[in-house]
């Protein structure tokens, strides 16, 4: 039973791991990782409460804990175009949605690690502020001034009309 609720909640952990990671191999090893972790601790867990922020923690600590090993990739090195670019029927209006991503994921790799979980948690996966100050750690209020000052930042970071 709590083997398949939580494969129910794959989509969501791989993203969250994604979003951390920029690297589809590493996300999907950070995964597997936790779901292997959560298994191990199948005695242990609260069968009342939903498994997905012990989920999402797991695989936060799991990149964390890596990245202290590893030194970063620079996120510039893992943008890499969408694979349905090719079927762009403007190239001007594709130029311009290719120009304008590039803009947000550099934009968002310039943000801290936290205010970039807290901000894919949040706006990714609609999570509650007390679920994510559970998944990363910190209090509320640090959840509200962490997504209040990731999108200030952002707004700086992005060219004008493209933080909305």
């Amino acid at each position: 039973m709590l083997a398949h609720d939580a494969l129910d909640h794959w989509p969501k952990v791989f993203g969250f791991a994604q979003s951390l990671t920029k690297d589809r191999s590493k996300a999907e090893d950070f995964c597997q990782e936790a779901f292997l972790r959560l298994l191990d601790r199948v005695d242990s867990i609260d069968m009342t409460r939903s498994v997905l922020p012990l989920l999402l923690t797991i695989v936060r600590n799991l990149v964390v804990s890596d990245a202290r090993r590893h030194r970063p990739e620079s996120w510039d090195a893992s943008i890499h175009p969408d694979p349905e670019d090719a079927r762009a029927v403007d190239p001007a209006v594709e130029a311009e949605r290719r120009e304008s991503a590039m803009s947000v994921r550099v934009a968002l790799g310039r943000l801290p690690d936290n205010w970039r979980a807290a901000l894919y948690l949040k706006d990714g996966l609609g999570l509650s502020y007390a679920e994510i100050a559970e998944i990363i750690d910190v209090s509320v209020d640090t959840v509200r001034t962490m997504l209040h000052r990731a999108r200030q930042r952002l707004r700086q970071l992005l060219p004008e009309g493209r933080a909305s």
